[in-house]
């Protein structure tokens, strides 16, 4: 039996529910076996949480935690490992919570941590806040720039940047070393969603019924455009290459973004709008869509299919499992399991306290490994393989601050051997006998060195006003506390403080007491 994540759907009357996996067979060649392919087994409900006084806005989840935010200016925090109410986070912002995000640290290997380390929210006053997730979920930063409400935000899988959306029609990037805006574009419509490929390549922009998709390296170049026939609401992506659409009319659509081309679609999904798609069940080595995706619709009815075989062609929503495309015996997908809520649904997420989803990652990463070794690239892959996905993110950041300490001190002491031989040899020379780019005689040699040391230690930022990363950009992960630069929008010195001595948690009396 697969033991399946917990689907949680937000609606519109401030509930929060959650659901389990079905209890009986849980791909279509079983329920086959079963007989039963013609009746879709039930979703069973697990809880049901009032979450919020108001509509809830959006859901989040990332290892043990969920997190929903609602129209009442709150964050909802609950860990469902362990059962329990974690209580409220009051907005810094002003206005309804319509968006959040979890990150979590990658070690060396490129796998992500099971537990994220950071919380991001926007709020609808245009700003964006950044807390530390877990132990007393601090507010770290308030990062301010857009004009209008914070439709979407995404952060990308190494840390070193963040994009947003918002109603004032423009896109954003942002540091996230220096927490601050980069870079800004006015779009020519207003982007409802953005979000970065799995492996951070290339991103998606929402808007009506058109996505399109951009390079993240560069100038953000346009790669493809997908064309709806209808305004797209909701995407998920578990493949570099691979992204499903949940339309207006309740239709599911898969596309190749190679080559911007429909690979196929579930007609009638749902009789109404689809508000939320996400990943039950990842896919295994060498699939590019999930084995099992849930959805949701305004009408409260939540969904799980089984898109394993999904090809070109399309499929009935009415038609349940074993549904196969006219004229050949390969399935598409295969409805296993609904639930009906009696509630207008806003959003959908699931949760993986049990790190279901970090095993099949770390199984990539595995593969990947091989097939770097197999192209003659053996101590990369060695390289990667000694560190195991269970590596812990701090210890890791922690050898890398060891080992820039002591390349600083032999960069320290070279420079200073180098200097005082220079200034022997070329004593009473001016600046004018310095060779170009390389350091000569005179007082001017020290600076010249200490400038060329502080540029090996210092990450290679792109200028502000450019969009994107350079390939040979390094990046330190998520802002150590106070690292900001003047202008940067944030809240101020008061803030910073607040920031380096560990104050300013964002739990408020409210939040405190129903945590209690």
């Amino acid at each position: 039996m697969v033991a399946f994540p917990t689907i949680v759907a937000g609606s519109y009357e401030r509930f929060l529910f959650g659901f389990q996996a079905p209890s009986g067979a849980t791909s279509v060649e079983e329920k086959q076996a079963d007989g039963s392919k013609g009746t879709p087994a039930s979703l069973s409900r697990c809880f049901m949480y009032a979450a919020h006084q108001n509509a809830v806005k959006c859901v989040a989840s990332k290892g043990p935690f969920l997190a929903s935010g609602g129209g009442d200016d709150q964050i909802h925090l609950y860990d469902l490992k362990h059962d329990k109410d974690l209580g409220f986070l009051i907005n810094p912002g002003d206005g309804p919570v319509p968006c959040l995000e979890f990150f979590c640290p990658q070690n060396a290997s490129g796998v992500a941590s099971a537990t994220p380390s950071h919380m991001f929210s926007g709020s609808q006053d245009g700003s964006i806040a950044i807390w530390q997730a877990g132990h007393q979920w601090e507010h770290l930063k308030l990062m301010k720039g857009h004009k209008g409400a914070v439709n979407a935000l995404s952060i990308h899988p190494t840390g070193r940047l963040a994009l947003s959306t918002s109603h004032d029609g423009s896109l954003r990037m942002w540091d996230l070393s220096k927490g601050r805006c980069t870079y800004t574009s006015k779009l020519d419509a207003e982007g409802d969603d953005v979000s970065f490929s799995p492996g951070g390549g290339t991103f998606t922009l929402t808007s009506g019924s058109k996505v399109t998709v951009h390079a993240t390296s560069g100038e953000g170049g346009l790669l493809g455009s997908l064309q709806h026939n209808r305004r797209v609401l909701c995407s998920v992506q578990e493949h570099e290459h691979v992204l499903l659409t949940g339309l207006e009319d309740g239709s599911i659509k898969v596309w190749d973004l190679r080559t911007s081309g429909l690979q196929g679609s579930i007609e009638r999904a749902h009789g109404t709008r689809i508000r939320g798609l996400c990943s039950v069940l990842p896919g295994g080595p060498g699939s590019s869509v999930p084995q099992h995706l849930a959805s949701a619709s305004s009408d409260g009815v939540v969904k799980v299919w089984d898109v394993r075989m999904m090809s070109n062609g399309s499929l009935k929503g009415g038609q349940s499992s074993g549904a196969t495309k006219p004229g050949s015996g390969s399935i598409h997908a295969a409805m296993l399991a609904q639930a009906s809520t009696g509630a207008r649904l806003t959003c959908l997420t699931t949760v993986d306290p049990v790190g279901q989803s970090r095993r099949a990652g770390a199984a990539t990463a595995t593969a990947a490994a091989e097939s770097a070794a197999a192209s003659g690239r053996a101590a990369d892959a060695s390289k990667a393989a000694a560190v195991t996905p269970a590596d812990d993110a701090a210890a890791a950041e922690k050898r890398m601050k060891r080992a820039a300490k002591k390349r600083a001190r032999a960069e320290a002491k070279a420079a200073r051997e180098a200097a005082l031989a220079a200034g022997n040899a070329g004593k009473g020379q001016g600046d004018d006998c310095r060779p170009e780019g390389g350091v000569g005689g005179g007082a001017a040699a020290p600076a010249a060195l200490r400038q060329q040391q502080q540029q090996q230690r210092t990450p290679k930022m792109k200028k502000a006003g450019t969009f994107g990363m350079g390939d040979d950009d390094e990046f330190e992960v998520i802002p150590a506390a106070g690292s900001s630069d003047e202008g940067s929008g944030d809240e101020g010195a008061g803030q910073e403080k607040a920031m380096v001595s560990g104050r300013g948690s964002g739990m408020g009396k409210r939040g405190r007491e129903q945590q209690g």
